[in-house]
């Protein structure tokens, strides 16, 4: 069996997970290193690389399928257990509607759609692509630069209409 790269919410309580670290095929990836906070520019690449790297994702209803999706990885969101969510989610139903991950409300789904996306990694890759461009935008590394463009917009019309005043 193949390792599984788990990545629990940033405020899960570690005890939570402790049994299944004696399994030494599960691998507990925290957001970040340390109490909780802001995560680092180190944090935020092994995420990336994590996602990248993955086989599928596995999430419940998380804009995490947005990251992985951005990078390529198939997903698969869990809809079972204690508390599904139907996905009746307002902010979750389009991503669920793209056809660009899927929704598994059983186990049975679950290792149908984990196996299927382990032959066929391409599958749904049109969708995905789709997914990440109506929901994300340009994913193209210049974010950074679009964000200040658009502050330096703000500044400039402000600067202007003080000096019009």
């Amino acid at each position: 069996m193949l390792p599984v790269s788990v990545r629990p919410h940033p405020l899960d309580d570690a005890r939570r997970w402790e049994p299944g670290l004696a399994d030494g095929r599960v691998v507990i990836s925290w957001p970040w290193e340390g109490p909780a906070g802001v995560p680092r520019p180190r944090d935020q690449a092994k995420l990336v690389s994590t996602l990248f790297h993955a086989d599928v994702c596995l999430n419940t209803a998380s804009t995490m399928s947005l990251d992985a999706a951005a990078v390529g990885t198939p997903v698969v969101c869990v809809d079972f257990g204690d508390h599904p969510q139907g996905h009746a989610m307002d902010h979750f139903r389009p991503i669920v509607e793209s056809g660009g991950v899927r929704l598994a409300v059983n186990l049975g789904e679950l290792v149908a759609e984990i196996v299927a996306y382990v032959r066929d990694r391409s599958r749904d890759d049109v969708e995905r692509r789709r997914l990440v461009s109506q929901e994300c935008g340009p994913v193209d590394g210049r974010c950074a630069e679009r964000v200040a463009q658009v502050i330096a917009d703000i500044v400039n019309r402000r600067t202007a209409s003080v000096a019009d005043a």
